[in-house]
Parts: C-alpha cells; structure tokens; sequence
C-alpha cells in the first residue's frame, strides 16, 4: 500500500492555506473560493477605559475592508450586550 499525501484543503479559504503553506513548507491548495466580502470572528482583551478607542479602531477597519456597519457586531461577553442591540433600539425609536 503507498501512501499519498493530501494536498487539498476543503475546509479553508485560499488566505488560510497560503499562511498554513508558508508555515509548513507546503504547497497545499484550497478547494473552497474566497468570500467576496471579508468575514470572522475576532476575540480581542481590552481595557475598560479603552473600550471606545477600540470600538472607533474596529470601525475604522470594517471602513478599510469596505464592510457595512450594520453587518458587524461588538459583543461583551461579561455583559452580553452588543453593539447591534443598542443600533436595532436607536432604529425602532425612529
């Protein structure tokens, strides 16, 4: 029996297998297309009184990568509140 390599990635977008081929020295392809828009989900520690220096950074990069507010959300864990909670409250007052 020989055995052979898997050299196609099924699960991840091309970025992802490009880091993972840099890393591992391969040259694995992916199977799956990119998104047309960017996408994720983020997990990042900050400090209480820099909460809105975070929020305006992270506003600032769904600028750049030309992603609508209003599809994005900011959630606290501790807290359970989102960003998108309190922008669906300000809408329905309107």
């Amino acid at each position: 029996m020989n055995a052979q390599g898997l050299t196609v990635n099924y699960r991840s977008v091309p970025p992802i297998v490009g880091v993972a081929n840099k890393l591992s020295g391969r040259s694995d392809t992916a199977d799956r297309a990119a998104p047309a828009c960017l996408n994720g989900a983020y997990f990042i520690a900050y400090k209480k009184a820099e909460k809105e220096k975070l929020q305006s950074a992270f506003q600032s990069m769904l600028d750049s990568a030309q992603v609508a507010h209003a599809n994005a959300v900011v959630a606290d864990p501790v807290t359970g509140s989102t960003n998108g909670e309190a922008a669906k409250k300000r809408r329905d007052k309107e």
